[in-house]
């Protein structure tokens, strides 16, 4: 009786969802395709959610989701507008799927990529206080970014009945690796709220950092921090590589600076020396402002040297440039001259300092290996941080969402998947024992045999399948071929076969020959 009212409830919020995003999409002026695409997301988000919620456990819920759906094509989407395949555009590259022009969409009907735009057209652009020298542009991509892949995920990764993830398909891997490691250590409603906050006044990022330093200790939680900000802009430079050139040459003439601050003889001499350069500037500047001769030469000079689209065509345009030369000059010279205040000579010398640490990732170096060798650091912090989780869990319930929120980190796709990452098996090994001992001493599992290295073998296995209700796991032992073999399986549909190696006979076994059992109790 229970399961009928809850299917006819489902049924009415379902309707209820639907309705809503008609009446959204009635005030707008999308063409018959694009309402029919919009409502057929929404009617597999609908199918596919519950799945998903039971795989990843840590988001939001179902209604939450959907409401935001329908409020990001109500307020974000001023016009979507679909274009049609030809034979020669089907294997176009994932940022050809759709174009963002301000408030408008123009995709391929591709409901996946048309989705990840939806999303993506909602973000602000800047979601750290711009204090955080490119920490601020470099972090908010990665988080922004993250997010949008993250919101595509229940629809990309789950059709109703089954849990699949193609490497392919992910709009960007390193982007959703650092957005799942940040959702796990702080959950996602604090993001939610990081990423659609109104009024400024709340720092975030320093309210994420102190969330991290009460949960996982100082010294960890910055050295997951600093990893994080590393790899964050390694991903934002290796997007822009005019951005990278001009960070490579800022560190080269921060370095210098810095160089010249710490020898106060060699300071003076090389302020007094700028500042008479500068005055001279200015002077020319003025000569050619106050004499018609010169200022007739240099328009000639300046206009024979510009490109046709780029010339002035009137003398009021070099003015405007001569005195913004002479304003920029004189900016110049009062920097200087606040230099050689003791106050302000401390503040720039620290400020270098802090930018220097910011820019010490940066480098003409190969992007790529940089940033393969700081995500794999990444996560290494990141696993130290989940042991920490592991270890503090108390309740029977604890346990067993951290095994379905281990489970789900351990399939995330980054050369394969994380499970079988060779960098990383050791502190992988070290989490599967800890949380299969707390899972054992709860009563979470049966007790399947008495040789515990055997019994953990067999248990490490839960972590490398994508059976989507955990507690649908049953457990068979068969002999054939003289060897013991076990299988695993969603209750009746074989997942995965393992050899139980120098095992000819059963007697370790607590479980019968030929009969599955469940695992979880």
């Amino acid at each position: 009786m229970q399961n009928r009212k809850e299917k006819l409830f489902g049924k009415i919020v379902k309707k209820d969802y639907e309705n809503e995003l008609e009446e959204v999409l009635e005030e707008k002026n999308f063409n018959e395709d694009v309402k029919n695409l919009l409502l057929n997301i929404l009617y597999k988000i609908e199918n596919a959610y519950n799945d998903y919620q039971t795989v990843k456990r840590n988001v939001e819920s179902k209604e939450e989701y959907i409401k935001e759906y329908i409020k990001a094509i109500k307020y974000g989407c001023s016009d979507i507008q679909l274009n049609s395949y030809d034979e020669s555009e089907k294997n176009k590259s994932k940022e050809k799927d759709f174009i963002i022009e301000d408030n408008k969409i123009i995709a391929y009907p591709v409901e996946i990529k048309l989705l990840y735009a939806i999303f993506l057209i909602n973000i602000k652009d800047n979601i750290i206080d711009d204090e955080y020298f490119l920490i601020d542009k470099a972090l908010s991509k990665a988080i922004n970014i993250g997010y949008c892949i993250d919101k595509v995920e229940p629809l990309r990764d789950f059709n109703g009945w089954s849990w699949t993830t193609l490497k392919e398909e992910v709009e960007n891997i390193e982007y959703n690796l650092i957005f799942q490691n940040i959702r796990s250590v702080v959950g996602i409603q604090f993001i939610k709220e990081w990423i659609n906050k109104e009024v400024y006044i709340i720092d975030y990022l320093d309210l994420f950092e102190k969330k991290l330093y009460a949960v996982y200790g100082e010294k960890l939680a910055k050295n997951f921090l600093e990893k994080l900000k590393n790899i964050s802009i390694l991903l934002y430079l290796k997007d822009d590589k005019k951005q990278n050139r001009e960070m490579i040459k800022l560190k080269k003439s921060l370095k210098k600076e810095l160089e010249e601050l710490k020898d106060t003889k060699k300071l003076i001499s090389y302020i007094s020396r700028n500042k008479k350069k500068i005055n001279n500037k200015i002077e020319e500047v003025d000569r050619i402002l106050n004499n018609r001769v010169l200022f007739d030469e240099e328009y000639k000079k300046r206009n024979e040297k510009l490109k046709l689209k780029d010339k002035m065509f009137s003398t009021r345009t070099l003015i405007q440039e001569l005195q913004k030369e002479r304003n920029n000059l004189l900016n110049e010279f009062e920097q200087y001259n606040n230099l050689l205040n003791p106050n302000n000579y401390i503040i720039r010398k620290k400020e270098i300092e802090e930018k220097l640490k910011i820019l010490f990732i940066v480098s003409d170096e190969n992007i790529e290996d940089l940033i393969c060798e700081n995500i794999i650091e990444l996560q290494k912090k990141f696993l130290d941080m989940f042991y920490i989780k592991v270890s503090n869990s108390k309740t029977k319930n604890e346990i067993i969402e951290l095994i379905y929120e281990f489970r789900y980190y351990c399939m995330l796709p980054y050369n394969g998947h994380i499970y079988n990452s060779k960098n990383l098996k050791t502190r992988i090994n070290k989490i599967s024992e800890l949380l299969i001992q707390k899972a054992v001493e709860h009563k979470v599992f049966i007790k399947i045999c008495n040789d515990v290295s055997l019994y953990g073998k067999i248990l490490k296995e839960i972590f490398n399948t994508r059976i989507i209700s955990l507690e649908n796991i049953f457990l068979e032992m068969y002999i054939e071929d003289e060897k013991l073999y076990l299988n695993i399986m969603d209750e009746k549909n074989l997942e995965k076969k393992i050899e139980i190696k120098n095992k000819s006979s059963n007697e370790e076994f607590l479980i019968k020959l030929n009969k599955s059992i469940k695992l979880f109790i």
